[in-house]
């Protein structure tokens, strides 16, 4: 009886206990939500071999695991690729001869995650990847990259890759910064190595922009 009336009182006292707090989360009208786990649940699934249906194989014959069904809802490319009837919608692995391993892992996190740790050595190739697999937060993130870093050492490179994807802001931005440092742009060993057609255009403004210059400073001289 005693042990009866004791479970009763601590009975009690615990449903008292969960009222107050019902009653004050009434007032304050808040809950204190657990933080999304999402990006680091997915971040977890990246690379693993738990379910995994498909191995992507880089150039360099390395291999990465994923899953078609998440490739597929992240990218309208993988998508017609893995279940538009290809080829390849039936095999186990895809090979990417022409996309480094480094470049490949950096796609396949970014279809994961929604996130990339972009560097410098490889932003243009991942900036090409993300172009063919209609990417298009990916692509924008290599370019706000690009446009943050580029120097004379990569500037030529840029521009090239750019006018090739039609990346029509990278492209201005990299023209311009050419014009603008257009003597040290000449010594870099990049330069002689752009198409003719990009070289007689860069030149052309080069040379507008200079013999401007050079009129203003006559008119100016004259006039004083």
């Amino acid at each position: 009886m005693v042990d009866e009336l004791g479970f009763c009182r601590y009975a009690c006292a615990g449903l008292l206990v969960h009222f107050l707090k019902l009653i004050t989360l009434g007032f304050s009208g808040h809950v204190d939500v657990p933080k999304s786990t999402l990006v680091e649940d997915m971040r977890k699934m990246f690379n693993s071999p738990l379910g995994s249906d498909l191995k992507l194989i880089a150039s360099d014959g390395r291999e990465l695991h994923a899953h078609k069904i998440i490739l597929a809802m992240r990218s309208e490319a993988f998508r017609a690729l893995l279940f538009g009837g290809m080829r390849e919608s039936t095999q186990a692995e895809i090979q990417f001869p022409d996309i480094k391993y480094e470049v490949l892992t950096l796609v396949v996190e970014f279809l994961y995650t929604d996130t990339a740790n972009i560097t410098g050595d490889i932003v243009v190739g991942l900036f090409m990847a993300a172009d063919q697999y209609q990417l298009g937060r990916l692509r924008a993130l290599c370019e706000d990259f690009i446009l943050q870093n580029i120097s004379i050492e990569n500037v030529c490179t840029i521009f090239q890759t750019a006018d090739q994807l039609q990346a029509h802001k990278l492209r201005g931005f990299c023209f311009n910064w050419i014009i603008n440092n257009f003597g040290e742009v000449l010594t870099c060993d990049a330069y002689p190595q752009l198409p003719a057609e990009l070289q007689r255009e860069i030149n052309y403004a080069a040379a507008k922009m200079h013999f401007g210059k050079k009129r203003k400073l006559d008119e100016a001289t004259s006039e004083s």
